[in-house]
């Protein structure tokens, strides 16, 4: 209804609540989101992320507009899909959020270093995804150089894959170097092909190649949960908004994760960083960078990981 909203305890209009809803843009929200937003007087808001990151999903049921994160509450509607990627939608009608305005930063350590800070904004205990490569040993070496959580100041690592895997030894390096606290997990073949249908619920797919990613991922997942780590940090993205390549669906890796109660915050696709791949910046210069602040094994090894 159109009712004025007051406060029950002191009855002082919220004008100042009112006023911010009104005047509110997802343009200035940073990072990976998907939300909606109700207001008995401004009405509907409902935005996600331009990067797809968060897993958002809008459906039709008569006269109804549902909105979930998981495809499988939407199943009793007549009419179901992905909610688009950076849009915003209130009610009547579609928008599209603006693109990020290009700002030359020069001091790249800085804006990838405050990225990884921002993520590291949590009170409970944390740890780095690593898959071998250079992007995720980036955000685990970065850890470094950032204020860490009050009470967790601990670093921890976490990777898997098959028994003698070459991505595993690599991981072992990256660990050792950046002295974290690093856990190692494997899986065989059957115990992959087992997951398989647990895997396909919770991507909500029956894509091969989204699947061969999110196995592992969903297996980690559990690795991670039982560990009591709640949230952790990826490398996800730095490959696909350097090259312009097309983006693995970040919402699956969230999808995996917060399956099992853990949440997942990808550095690389923060709106500052966005910002410094949109402005063009010298990949030379991002190279020279690179050297300075990742473990020595992976850049020797995989100097061409991004590019």
């Amino acid at each position: 209804n159109s009712r004025s909203w007051k406060c029950s305890s002191s009855g002082v209009d919220l004008e100042d609540v009112l006023r911010v809803y009104s005047t509110f843009t997802p343009n200035y929200c940073k990072g990976a989101f998907a939300f909606v937003a109700v207001h008995p007087v401004v009405g509907l808001i409902v935005a996600r992320d331009v990067m797809g990151i968060e897993p958002l999903y809008i459906g039709i049921n008569g006269d109804e507009t549902w909105f979930a994160s998981e495809l499988k509450a939407l199943n009793h509607c007549s009419w179901y899909n992905t909610f688009p990627l950076g849009s915003v939608y209130n009610g009547s009608f579609f928008t599209t959020i603006e693109h990020f305005v290009p700002r030359y930063e020069k001091d790249l350590f800085k804006v990838l270093r405050n990225s990884v800070e921002e993520c590291l904004c949590v009170d409970v205990p944390w740890g780095v995804l690593l898959s071998g490569g250079l992007n995720s040993s980036i955000i685990g070496s970065l850890t470094r150089f950032c204020d860490r959580p009050k009470g967790y100041p601990v670093l921890h690592t976490f990777s898997i894959g098959l028994e003698n895997s070459i991505d595993l030894i690599a991981c072992k390096y990256v660990a050792k170097e950046i002295r974290s606290v690093h856990h190692e997990f494997t899986f065989t073949v059957e115990e992959g092909l087992n997951t398989m249908v647990e895997a396909v619920y919770v991507a909500e797919t029956s894509d091969l190649n989204t699947l061969s990613k999110c196995i592992p991922l969903l297996l980690l997942a559990k690795h991670v949960a039982a560990s009591g780590v709640k949230t952790v940090l990826s490398g996800l993205g730095a490959k696909e908004i350097f090259s312009e390549e097309n983006l693995f669906t970040g919402s699956i890796i969230n999808k995996c994760m917060r399956s099992q109660g853990v949440q997942c915050t990808v550095p690389f696709l923060t709106s500052s960083v966005m910002d410094m791949a949109s402005a063009g910046v010298d990949k030379e210069r991002m190279k020279n960078f690179l050297k300075d602040c990742v473990p020595k094994y992976t850049m020797h090894t995989i100097p061409n990981a991004i590019w």
